[in-house]
């Protein structure tokens, strides 16, 4: 009997061992290390007498205490794991790990938003001196696209079912609060964001207190991207009725232009290789890409070096070496049409050419859109 009361005692002491440690100056050991856990508001002043827990990757709660009135609480935790620090009514606040180092001592610092014991930490009255039980505390903390606070973000919580509206508005550091009854869901809206966020809290529980981070444009920025928008859209539309002005000034009652822009040629090294072969010769262009038919005057071969090329060339019929040449200001030669000494020729890019069969000499061209 004594025996069997004596291991449950001691069962007992050890049990207590592990969920609070005794205040003092703890020592780090191979296995685990000195975690000093200090616990602040958001304007860095200590939280004294809260509760924290520390919990592991599965939920089990390792160890339990209070802070002490700098905020701080010690204890001694295994290395190499991450834990989950539940604060007052916040379970799993936020996390820390401690790294895989005999004798770490480590300080892990919480800055805490939300209810320790009904009391609101961080700012706000609760409504109406309500306590925590029966509400949902949501402290939502908005970053923009570069990591700044994001001040003066208003923010409405509609209830779903009864369309309650709560509204709140970020301080300077990019937080905002809301309070609101459990047993409801709501709908977060942002100015340009119909439905950023949606919340679910059953009555199965005596409260909630929910710690969210966001990085959003905000509103100065969306604002600012529409206006440069709305601006270049204008500008655009501005652009569209001139040129379409310009084009009716330019055509005639049938709509046909009567004004067309020219484009200039200029001469340019022979893009055919004359190669010998059996029955004469053969003309190859240094890309692969097709060939169009060529167009035969006065002894003369007349073609596009091909679809690829901007170039257009004659070569002596007989011998296939080069009489003139040509760039063209487009790619994509067409076939070559003509009648006399003048042919005819159009490109990729719409651009009508009107060449000197015998010397290459542009006599006029006319680009079409």
């Amino acid at each position: 009997m004594k025996k069997s009361l004596l291991f449950c005692t001691c069962m007992l002491l050890m049990v207590l061992g592990v969920i609070a440690q005794p205040p003092g100056q703890l020592m780090p050991t191979a296995t685990e290390a000195k975690v000093i856990l200090a616990l602040m508001s958001p304007d860095r002043i200590p939280v004294a007498n809260a509760t924290l827990k520390v919990a592991n990757s599965k939920g089990m709660v390792l160890k339990e205490g209070k802070t002490d009135v700098k905020g701080n609480w010690e204890c001694l935790l295994p290395i190499n794991q991450t834990y989950a620090l539940t604060v007052g009514d916040s379970v799993a606040y936020n996390q820390f790990t401690v790294s895989n180092r005999p004798g770490l001592v480590m300080k892990h610092s919480t800055f805490f938003v939300g209810w320790i014991d009904g009391k609101f930490i961080g700012g706000g009255k609760p409504i109406n001196g309500q306590v925590a039980d029966g509400y949902a505390t949501l402290n939502l903390h908005f970053k923009g696209l570069q990591g700044q606070p994001l001040a003066n973000e208003t923010a409405i919580l509609t209830a779903d079912m009864s369309k309650k509206a709560y509204q709140s508005t970020t301080d300077a550091g990019g937080m905002m609060h809301f309070r609101v009854p459990i047993g409801e869901s709501y709908t977060l809206a942002l100015p340009y964001r119909e439905a950023f966020q949606q919340f679910e809290f059953p009555k199965d529980a005596h409260s909630y207190n929910i710690n969210l981070k966001y990085v959003y444009a905000g509103k100065v920025v969306i604002e600012r991207m529409r206006a440069e928008r709305v601006a270049a859209e204008q500008r655009y539309d501005a652009y569209l009725a001139m040129k379409i002005e310009e084009q009716f000034k330019n055509r005639d009652k049938l709509g046909h232009k009567k004004i067309f822009n020219a484009t200039a040629i200029k001469v340019s090294e022979p893009p055919f290789k004359v190669n010998p072969t059996s029955y004469g010769f053969s003309l190859n262009a240094e890309q692969d890409s097709p060939f169009e038919s060529p167009y035969y005057f006065d002894g003369m071969l007349i073609a596009g070096a091909c679809w690829s090329s901007n170039e257009l060339a004659a070569v002596n019929a007989k011998t296939g070496q080069p009489v003139w040449s040509v760039a063209l200001a487009e790619s994509g030669v067409s076939n070559i049409e003509g009648k006399d000494d003048v042919i005819v020729c159009t490109t990729e890019s719409c651009t009508i050419y009107v060449i000197a069969a015998r010397t290459g000499k542009l006599l006029w061209s006319k680009w079409l859109a």
